[in-house]
């Protein structure tokens, strides 16, 4: 039940929005946001009620909240990166904290609240970065094929207006620095982990890219969607292997950049 309830939620709430998406029917969004209101209380009552770990439940609750946050935010001029930025920094804290909770208990008596636990382990995670230069080079040599396959067989929106070096660099600290890596934190580091720990790695990296491709729902183009499930197994199997994020983020931000902020214009 821990997977496939709140499984069965998102798939019906991103079936709403791809039919809503299509027909341009900004009221059938109301359902949408409405759908995962109800996930999330599912996430939060049920681990209580039937007294269960809340782990992949936490996960799941924090998905719904993306998107409705991705539904609610303003568009500013039509900029895709513009929203992306928005959303996807206010989600940062979030999924920190519920990632350092695995770690350490937190308190909120005054003057215990862990901030220099905090900092260091922001410390232990930016050092394990540099630490692991081929293994980025990986991800971003494995991203950049990914992104031309993705690019030559299903293409995407363009996320910049035109290629220069300004609206490139912006794409790349927004796309690689900050979607890939909360997606990665998110559905690989957090939600993979988890479910993995009760059903297993193979179980856990199905579920995982199924849940990725649906939540590109949005773009209402079941290529892009088959594209993302093949993305996401490939992402989860890697993590799986290499327990590294240091390999996946650079690999998921480069295929996002290269396929819609480099190759639409170089092709």
């Amino acid at each position: 039940m821990a997977v496939f309830l709140p499984l069965l939620v998102l798939l019906s709430a991103e079936f709403l929005l791809f039919y809503a998406s299509r027909d341009a029917n900004i009221a059938g969004t109301t359902d949408v946001v409405l759908l995962h209101a109800l996930n999330i209380a599912i996430c939060i009552i049920v681990p209580i009620v039937l007294k269960l770990d809340n782990s992949i439940y936490q996960a799941y609750s924090l998905i719904s909240v993306l998107r409705i946050l991705s539904i609610g935010m303003p568009n500013f001029g039509g900029i895709t990166l513009d929203w992306m930025i928005l959303v996807y920094v206010a989600m940062m804290p979030v999924i920190w904290f519920a990632l350092m909770d695995e770690r350490f208990s937190f308190t909120m008596e005054p003057g215990e609240f862990p901030f220099r636990k905090l900092g260091k382990e922001m410390s232990i995670y930016l050092r394990s970065l540099t630490d692991s230069v081929s293994q980025i080079t990986v991800g971003v040599v494995g991203g950049s094929i990914l992104g031309l396959i993705g690019f030559l067989f299903i293409g995407m929106p363009e996320t910049i207006p035109g290629l220069n070096v300004g609206d490139l660099i912006k794409a790349a600290l927004v796309l690689v620095l900050v979607v890939a890596l909360v997606e990665e934190l998110l559905f690989r580091r957090m939600l993979l982990r988890r479910v993995a720990r009760r059903f297993g790695p193979a179980m856990a990296v199905m579920v995982t890219a199924f849940i990725f491709a649906i939540m590109h729902s949005g773009y209402v183009s079941l290529p892009i969607m088959a594209f993302m499930f093949l993305a996401g197994l490939l992402f989860g199997t890697v993590y799986t292997l290499t327990g590294r994020l240091a390999i996946v983020v650079p690999m998921h931000g480069m295929m996002l950049l290269t396929m819609t902020a480099l190759y639409p214009f170089i092709f």
